[in-house]
């Protein structure tokens, strides 16, 4: 199960879509905690869609492994992502990412961030 979720987000990093796409099962639900269910996504397609509005535009995007926990189904990483929007202008963004795995599937993502920060 680690390697499941580090290998995705090894091709998230890479904006490896159809890899991405991959590790998801067909209605794996994702949700970005701070903004709430109702703009939740369901389904690889549809996941994939909503992380290429988000890191296609940036001109770089590297991602920053920390910590993994795993117990049984459940992982938690925590993680930062550096956004660069154009040469010279980026941020830090720092995360934890819950995940469900079964069957080799990813089947639940929430995203904890600072809104704030």
């Amino acid at each position: 199960m680690r390697e499941i979720v580090l290998a995705m987000w090894q091709a998230v990093a890479d904006r490896n879509w159809p890899s991405v796409r991959s590790y998801f099962a067909r209605d794996c639900v994702f949700i970005d905690v701070p903004v709430g269910r109702t703009i939740a996504v369901h389904g690889p397609d549809d996941i994939v869609e909503k992380l290429q509005i988000s890191l296609d535009p940036l001109v770089e995007y590297t991602n920053h492994a920390g910590l993994l926990l795993t117990d049984g189904a459940d992982a938690i990483f925590e993680h930062s992502e550096t956004w660069t929007t154009e040469p010279g202008r980026s941020a830090v963004m720092r995360f934890v990412s819950v995940h469900k795995v079964h069957d080799g599937k990813i089947t639940y993502w929430k995203d904890y961030w600072d809104m704030g920060g």
